[in-house]
């Protein structure tokens, strides 16, 4: 007797939660910090968060991918690129918490920002910085310090 199996047949597209409002002009690291920076408010633990970018450079998304512990979030690229392909993402800027405060980026967080500039290449969808969020105002741009 033959065993037959199911396969779904399914309709993929993503559903708005809510709505972030922004200054049109995001050009540099800090307009775009203001964007995100509520989602960061009063965390006791690391979330990574992407904002995915239209053709025209606006951004289109914003995704938390992972939430983490006090000191770590595992970021699966797999995660951080379904978002932006849902959003027809052409660029991206991954942003993650350091909730102690420091700004110094990890050998881990340079690794895995490595590794989404190689995947992104790939799908072209290219990462334009990698952020990490301190106290207040604070925060270390990957572009700005020359580490992309």
């Amino acid at each position: 007797m033959e065993q037959i199996t199911n396969v779904n047949i399914v309709k993929i597209y993503q559903v708005r939660q809510t709505c972030a409002k922004y200054d049109a002009s995001l050009t540099r690291p800090e307009d775009i910090v203001t964007l995100v920076k509520k989602v960061f408010a009063n965390l006791d633990r690391e979330i990574t968060v992407v904002v995915g970018l239209n053709t025209s450079n606006v951004p289109n998304v914003i995704n938390v991918v992972s939430t983490g512990t006090v000191d770590s979030a595992v970021i699966v690229p797999r995660d951080v690129f379904k978002a932006l392909i849902l959003s027809n993402s052409r660029a991206f800027i991954l942003f993650h918490n350091h909730p102690a405060g420091t700004l110094n980026p990890s050998e881990c967080d340079k690794e895995i920002t490595r590794k989404l500039i190689d995947l992104g290449k790939m799908m072209q969808i290219e990462l334009l910085d990698h952020i990490i969020i301190g106290y207040g105002d604070d925060f270390c741009s990957f572009r700005q310090r020359n580490l992309l």
